[in-house]
């Protein structure tokens, strides 16, 4: 299966579950991309509330090309888009 994960890391090692989940409405915004795009999560920590937003990912197993191509514009837009906390993006192409 091939699949794209998408890590946002924040400068200040803040939470950037927010700011994943504004990126996951987005991508889920895209035709091309609806229904490919899941959570990971991990497990609660001592003292937390509920599983961390760890990652996105984007399965494109079967998928065109074009879906590809509307995963890189919809993730620019998305960071040209509006106020965002300070934060980077690391994302991986996995083969599984």
């Amino acid at each position: 299966m091939f699949e794209i994960v998408v890590h946002l890391e924040s400068d200040t090692h803040g939470d950037t579950g927010d700011e994943l989940r504004s990126l996951r409405r987005w991508l889920l915004s895209i035709a091309d991309l609806r229904g490919r795009v899941t959570i990971r999560e991990q497990p609660p920590e001592a003292g937390q509330m509920g599983p961390r937003l760890e990652a996105l990912v984007l399965g494109l197993e079967g998928a065109t090309a074009r879906a590809a191509g509307s995963f890189a514009d919809a993730v620019t837009a998305w960071a040209e888009a509006g106020p965002r906390q300070s934060c980077w993006l690391a994302i991986q192409a996995l083969d599984r």
